[in-house]
Parts: C-alpha cells; structure tokens; sequence
C-alpha cells in the first residue's frame, strides 16, 4: 500500500509572489515557486516548520472574502 505524505489545500491569494515571499519570511520552506498553470492562473506551494504542504492559488475568476 502507497502512503500518502499530505494533502494539499490551496488558500486564495491576490497577490501570489508577495504572499509565497512573505511566508518564506516567516519561517517556511519553498515547495514550489510560483507559476503558470495555464490562462492567469498560479500557483505555489511551501512547507511549513512541520513539513505541511500549504498551497497557494491565484485565480482572478475568484472573489476572495475577508
């Protein structure tokens, strides 16, 4: 049987460059820079000081709330 290491969930960002580098800033690790996944779409992942996988998402369909 295959273990699974996580699962990934993506968390809306405006601004996906600026959020992936201030998470770096607090103390993550980079998974996966930011990038072109088709159309205006990004997306980016870092780890966090417990080797969780967080994704981020940019998506200008998306309205995001506060």
């Amino acid at each position: 049987m295959n273990k699974i290491e996580s699962v990934v969930t993506y968390w809306g960002a405006e601004n996906i460059r600026e959020t992936f580098d201030r998470l770096i800033e607090l103390g993550a690790t980079e998974n996966e820079k930011p990038y072109n996944v088709g159309g205006e779409i990004m997306t980016a992942t870092v780890k966090d000081p417990f080797g969780n996988v967080i994704g981020l998402i940019y998506n200008p369909r998306f309205q995001l709330k506060d």
